[in-house]
C-alpha cells in the first residue's frame, strides 16, 4: 500500500490514502448523497461521528479519499476485523467519472490482502447495488430491511485464488 497520490486515467482525479484533516470534507460528501441518505444526528446514533472518523484514520490506513482540484469528491473505507466494505460515497457532481471504481479497487486490495471472502451491506433496489454487481458482487442474502448482503471472494477479482485466514 502506498501513500503517494495516484493520478487516475484521464488525470480528472486523484486518489490517496485520507487523513484527519480531510474528515470535515468526508461527511460532506456523506450528506450530500441521494441514495443511503442520513443526517449527522441519524450518523451519530449509529456510531459515525467525526471524531469515530478521525480515530478510523490515525488507526489504520484503510480510508481512501478522491479528490478533484484538491476538493474531496468521494470517500472509502473498510472494517479489515470484519472484512468488509464499511463505506463507498460519491458526492453526486462527481459521479460517472470512475471514482467510485478507483475507490472500490483499492478498498478490495485492502481486503483481499487477509481475506478469501469479502462482504458489504447495501440496498437491494439502490444503484449501489448495481454498481457492485457490475464490479463482480454477488447478492447472499436478503435482508429483513430490504438491504442485501453482497459478497465477493478473491478468486473472482483479478487478483486471482490464495490462501486467507477467512
Amino acid at each position: 500500500m502506498t501513500h503517494a497520490q495516484d493520478v487516475e486515467p484521464g488525470g480528472q482525479f486523484s486518489v490517496r490514502l485520507a487523513r484527519e484533516a480531510d474528515v470535515g470534507a468526508i461527511f460532506a460528501v456523506r450528506l450530500a448523497v441521494r441514495e443511503n441518505v442520513l443526517t449527522m444526528a441519524e450518523l451519530a446514533r449509529l456510531g459515525v461521528t467525526p471524531e469515530s472518523f478521525r480515530e478510523l484514520i490515525r488507526a489504520s490506513a484503510d480510508t481512501w479519499v478522491a479528490e478533484r482540484d484538491g476538493i474531496v469528491v468521494g470517500f472509502g473505507s473498510v472494517d479489515r476485523e470484519e472484512g468488509s466494505v464499511f463505506a463507498l460515497f460519491v458526492d453526486p457532481g462527481s459521479s460517472g467519472l470512475g471514482i467510485g471504481d478507483a475507490i472500490l479497487s483499492r478498498l478490495e486490495a485492502s481486503l483481499f490482502a487477509d481475506c478469501e471472502t469479502i462482504w458489504l451491506e447495501t440496498g437491494a433496489e439502490s444503484g449501489a447495488a448495481q454498481f457492485y454487481a457490475r464490479r463482480g458482487w454477488r447478492v447472499t442474502v436478503a435482508l429483513a430491511d430490504g438491504d442485501v448482503r453482497m459478497e465477493k471472494s478473491r478468486s473472482a477479482s483479478v487478483g486471482g485464488p490464495g490462501a486467507s485466514r477467512r
